[in-house]
């Protein structure tokens, strides 16, 4: 079963348009698959970072919440530096 498709009319400088032309060959694709592969690969890394500053505004919160009631080094952090200090310090 073919993928449903829908059509996107746009006007670009005729040198563009050859570029474009150009590198579709090069790559061996049509015009309109390689416009296709290059929108998809735009459009995911443009999601890709809004994804990523919602993560890092949540994370904020919770870091500004971790800073305004720290807590102390559980065991793990405790035996780490443990380490450290025998192994570089003493």
């Amino acid at each position: 079963m073919a993928a449903e498709t829908t059509k996107i009319t746009i006007r670009q400088p005729v040198a563009i348009k050859r570029k474009v032309e150009q590198a579709a060959a090069k790559r061996g694709m049509t015009v309109t698959s390689f416009i296709n592969a290059v929108l998809e690969r735009a459009a995911d890394r443009t999601l890709s970072r809004v994804r990523r500053r919602e993560l890092t505004e949540r994370d904020q919160h919770a870091l500004l919440a971790l800073l305004a009631n720290p807590t102390g080094p559980n065991d793990a952090l405790r035996d780490a530096a443990e380490r450290y200090r025998k192994q570089f310090l003493d």
